[in-house]
């Protein structure tokens, strides 16, 4: 009789965590991304190791804008099903975006280790690659991609720029005519075909194709921009300032459109209008070009980071933030060289202005409560590893230290507690069964 109640709520549990499960998914297709993860959540409750519904998760929260967590459960999902070609795919997305190339990468060869004949798993890592500037391989994986999914316009278009990066416009040409033959219905690819055709030297066919593209989509910023670039070299100088515009007012955060627009006004005597235009657009212009070395330079810091170079990761780090002062992982990055030459109190400030910057990341979160219990600061400490034990609950680590700085407060049952979690979630661990054991025997407590 007792088996078979057992038997009986296990089943119901199990039906109740699918439909959870479905109405999230249903939840997130239409938009509304909090009670989305609110659905997925109460499902994992039930089903803690379904990595499909851990995996949906995920998803939900990069939708709603939190990209730490949702790394965190795609890994815990990747882990949960380490065969999921999928599930390591889109791990390697998340990274990606999240600026973490290497392991991005690292995800995506898994992905497609466990599926090569996925092309969405070629047409990700050529995507990565793409972004790393390494065009060759890119193209070599947009070719094997096209090879399994030949009639996907996406994928001759997206290796139509990569042949234009590389200054292969034939190639390009070739890339882009084919898919709008397979995908006549989709603007972006006539656009870039227009735009080429411009770059090339075929301003007739380049108008053409990009009034087509406006016929279709009247919103589209890039074709007023390529077709107010093809009227100003025909010298029809009111049309063309009327595209820039047009342009401007869709894309307001592409300075070389109110550039050309500026150099356009001041030419047919509008010199304050075109003034004020070339003086915004130069800044925001110095802005973007500000914003992608400081990632260079934190790519770079980071790099030295991982050879424990802290020195020079440190001079890296901090050129990143000058030129971006509010960049969470250059913040982060560079709390960490600080904190690894026992420099506290500048360690700190940085962590604490990365978690002000993005609320979400576990890891500096636990870095800060580190470098807080180094300075003795049990209270911060403590607030600060209770939120990355609440960010990530399985980080073993961030339990271990939170067990030491409870000890320091003389919590000793909160202490017990948090080294248990750290041993059950990392058996062989020996530092988390030597602390569980010193707690009650009164040695040195490792963080």
């Amino acid at each position: 009789m007792r088996l078979a109640l057992l038997l009986l709520t296990a089943l119901l549990s199990a039906e109740d965590a699918v439909d959870w499960n479905d109405r999230g998914v249903q939840l997130r297709r239409q938009g509304d991304y909090a009670a989305a993860i609110a659905a997925f959540q109460k499902a994992i409750a039930q089903r803690p190791q379904d990595a499909r519904i851990v995996s949906n998760l995920a998803l939900a929260c990069k939708s709603v804008g939190q990209p730490d967590q949702a790394i965190i459960h795609m890994r815990k999902a990747a882990a949960l099903a380490p065969q999921d070609g999928r599930i390591r795919r889109n791990l390697g997305i998340f990274l990606l975006r999240s600026g973490r190339v290497e392991e991005a990468e690292a995800s995506l060869h898994k992905a497609l280790e466990l599926a090569p004949q996925d092309p969405e798993n070629h047409q990700e890592l050529a995507r990565l690659l793409a972004a790393a500037q390494r065009f060759g391989e890119s193209a070599e994986e947009y070719r094997i991609a096209l090879r399994l999914s030949p009639d996907l316009g996406a994928l001759h278009y997206e290796l139509g720029r990569v042949y234009e990066a590389m200054a292969n416009e034939e190639g390009a040409a070739q890339e882009y005519a084919t898919a709008v033959r397979v995908a006549p219905g989709e603007p972006n690819y006539l656009e870039a075909e227009g735009a080429l055709l411009s770059r090339t030297g075929h301003p007739e066919q380049a108008e053409a194709t990009l009034r087509r593209v406006l016929e279709m989509r009247p919103d589209c910023g890039e074709a007023h921009r390529d077709l107010g670039l093809v009227l100003r070299k025909h010298g029809r100088t009111d049309d063309a300032v009327r595209e820039l515009r047009r342009a401007s007012e869709l894309l307001p955060q592409d300075p070389s459109i109110q550039i050309v627009l500026g150099q356009m006004l001041e030419k047919t005597g509008r010199s304050a209008e075109s003034g004020q235009m070339l003086s915004a657009a130069k800044s925001k212009a110095r802005s973007l070009e500000n914003i992608q070395l400081s990632k260079a330079y934190n790519n770079e810091g980071t790099e030295l980071l991982e050879k424990r170079q802290f020195a020079e990761a440190e001079q890296k780090l901090k050129e990143a933030i000058q030129l971006n002062p509010d960049d969470p992982v250059a913040l982060y990055n560079y709390g960490l060289a600080l904190l690894f030459q026992g420099r506290l109190e500048p360690s700190i400030e940085a962590l604490q202005h990365s978690v002000r910057t993005r609320r979400d990341d576990p890891d500096a979160y636990y870095y800060l409560g580190r470098a807080l219990l180094e300075k003795t600061d049990y209270t911060g400490a403590r607030e600060a590893l209770e939120r990355a034990t609440g960010l990530n609950p399985d980080d073993a680590h961030a339990h271990n230290a939170l067990g030491v700085v409870l000890a320091a407060l003389h919590e000793m049952a909160g202490a017990k507690a948090a080294f248990e979690r750290s041993a059950e979630l990392e058996g062989t661990t020996e530092l988390f069964r030597r602390n569980l054991r010193c707690l009650s025997a009164g040695c040195t407590l490792v963080p």
